[in-house]
Formats: C-alpha cells, structure tokens, sequence
C-alpha cells in the first residue's frame, strides 16, 4: 500500500505496513436553518464545512519484542503533534492535509515482535490544501468596466490572493475600484486616492484588504468562487488606466 507521511515522518520508511488509508469520508456539513414565520418549513440561512475524518490502521514487526516496543515509542513521538502536515496518496498523486491525531490505539498482541494500530486523524478545515498556488486571472485592464473569465479547479470554493497594480492613471482623486464575483456579485468597493504604481491586494483567505501595504476597510464583502467555471467583474471610475488585475489560489478538494 502507499505511503502516508505525517509532519516528515514516513509510516513506510520506518517499515510500518499500512492496511487501511481513509481519507474519503467528506467533512460534516453545519447547516443553519431558521423556521419561515407563521409558514410550514424554514430557509437555509448558511451552510458551512466542519471537520474532516481520516482514518489510518497497520502493523509493525520487529526482529524482537524490544524491537515492537520502540517502535511504539517511535510513533508515540511522531504522532505527539498538532496541525502539522498529512500527506496521503490520492489518484496516482497525494493529498495535503493539515490534520491532528486522536483517537490513537496502539497493542502489542499476545506481547508478541509485533504491534498493531489504529488511528484517527482530524482535519478541522474539512479539506486538502495543495502547496502550491495556482493562477487564477492574469489580465491587463485598460476599460472601466471588464469581465474575466476564470476556471477555480478542486471541490472547494476558492479565496484568491488578487493584487491589483495601477501601472498608469488619471482621474484617480476619490475614485473607487471594484472586484465582485460576476455570478452573484459578491464583491468589494475601494475608494481612495489613487496615482501611478499603487498597489491594492485583496487576500480572501484571510479576511484582509491593502492599499500599498496599509490595512484598509472597503464596502460590501470578500468575494469567493465556486469550483468550476466563472469570471471576475472589475470596475473604476478612473478618467483613464493601465490596470494589471493577478488572482492565486491553493487548490482544495474535500
């Protein structure tokens, strides 16, 4: 079976057999729902990921019963850590997760050269989150409205990393700057004053919003994409500009 390996500690290079890898089991799903006045039924008000389970069984067999034993020990100390990196095989790749052990049971059956083990690990995003970022929008701007289209692979919603570079401008005193989601146009408004070589960094996966470097608080809400196809909406009220708009994302899959 494949290899599994947790915050640097390979459960295959330190010859532990592996019988069981699931990784499968999709997070639970937090559904709010609040009852319609004086009407039967009621409104999904929000809907949220919660943790993700992923389950590990296998053995080890020492030369001795010593040799079972410190091994014990050895999983005792790589397994003594929390959200740390779990990396499991997945469609002839790997999936990352960021994952905390629990539920660990550890025997040693009839104190034989061997012991067995089963465990839990608990991923509190509900997902995998791949290392490396992934281009989501690389475009020029130079009209005042514009839409781009963009593709967000995975199963998870995306929450880019949109940095958006004013390279030439007039008309930028008071002037507003807008990115939305164009299907639901979920988005934000940016008013400031703005000149040549100004920088606006919208980072959705934390909640933050910079105009050269400096916190700022925008209109309306962090805008997310949904997995599949769909497309970015920009706006200005600029007189004229030379915009460059990039958006990253790390993929998720539940």
């Amino acid at each position: 079976m494949d290899d599994v390996v947790f915050d640097g500690f390979s459960f295959s290079d330190n010859g532990i057999v592996l019988t069981n890898i699931n990784h499968m089991t999709l997070a639970k799903r937090e559904n709010q729902i609040d009852k319609r006045a004086n009407r039967d039924g009621g409104v999904l008000v929000q809907s949220q990921l919660s943790t993700k389970p992923i389950m590990l069984e296998g053995y080890y067999t020492g030369d001795t019963k010593i040799d079972a034993e410190n091994m014990y020990d050895t999983l005792a100390q790589a397994l003594n850590r929390q959200s740390r990196p779990l990396v499991v095989p997945h469609a002839g790749g790997t999936r990352r997760f960021i994952a905390t052990p629990e539920n660990i049971i550890i025997s040693q059956p009839n104190g034989l050269n061997r012991i067995v083990f089963s465990l839990d690990f608990v991923v509190p995003e509900g997902n995998s989150v791949d290392e490396a970022t992934t281009n989501l929008v690389s475009q020029a701007v130079t009209t005042a409205t514009t839409t781009i289209p963009l593709t967000v692979i995975g199963s998870v919603k995306a929450r880019p990393l949109i940095s958006i570079v004013i390279n030439t401008v007039s008309g930028g005193t008071g002037a507003t700057v807008t990115i939305r989601n164009a299907r639901d146009f979920t988005g934000l408004t940016m008013t400031g004053n703005y000149v040549a070589g100004d920088t606006l960094i919208i980072d959705a996966e934390n909640f933050q919003i910079f105009h050269n470097g400096l916190l700022v608080e925008p209109v309306g809400r962090i805008p997310t994409w949904e997995p599949g196809a769909g497309s970015l909406y920009y706006s200005d009220t600029f007189g004229s500009r030379n915009v460059q708009i990039n958006a990253t994302y790390n993929t998720k899959n539940l």
